[in-house]
């Protein structure tokens, strides 16, 4: 693994993200203004889970989801690319980091739980979207967001 991990980092793009005045700084704007506009539009089906109304006329949660998943696609395509960037130019330190393992962990536990509840979402549309397991839903998809945001601020310090 140290060998693959070297070899990443020897990449001629790992360099240039390493090296750069602007490269790596750029490159974790993009990274960190993506996860939050994926933040904020998985919260906002979260709280349409909980029964918040963010309008007068408020969508079901199934096209909540659609409008979502389609936001949120995006926004980790994003992610992913500047992610592994930003991931080769330190490789060997990132590997071994348990703050950015946590935060890979939980991204996939998020992940998944958010297509569990998309593929879901059709069935809150026939019961009363302020109901206590789409309620909890969202609360526990907040708290994995959230959780993903403090191992996220804990790489640097790790």
């Amino acid at each position: 693994m140290a060998e693959f991990l070297k070899h990443i980092q020897g990449l001629s793009i790992s360099h240039i993200v390493r090296s750069s005045l602007w490269v790596f700084p750029a490159l974790e704007c993009l990274h960190l203004y993506s996860m939050i506009f994926l933040i904020a539009s998985v919260a906002t089906f979260d709280m349409r889970l909980m029964g918040f109304k963010l309008v007068r006329e408020a969508q079901s949660i199934s096209k909540t989801a659609g409008l979502v998943l389609k936001l949120a696609s995006i926004c980790i395509a994003v992610n992913f690319v500047t992610g592994a960037l930003l991931f080769g130019s330190k490789a060997s330190d990132y590997y071994v980091n348990w703050a950015f393992q946590l935060k890979l962990l939980l991204i996939v536990i998020a992940g998944a739980y958010h297509w569990m509840l998309f593929k879901r979402a059709a069935k809150w549309d026939e019961v009363p979207a302020s109901g206590k397991m789409s309620g909890m839903a969202g609360i526990a998809s907040l708290l994995l967001w959230v959780g993903v945001i403090a191992a996220s601020r804990w790489i640097a310090f790790a």
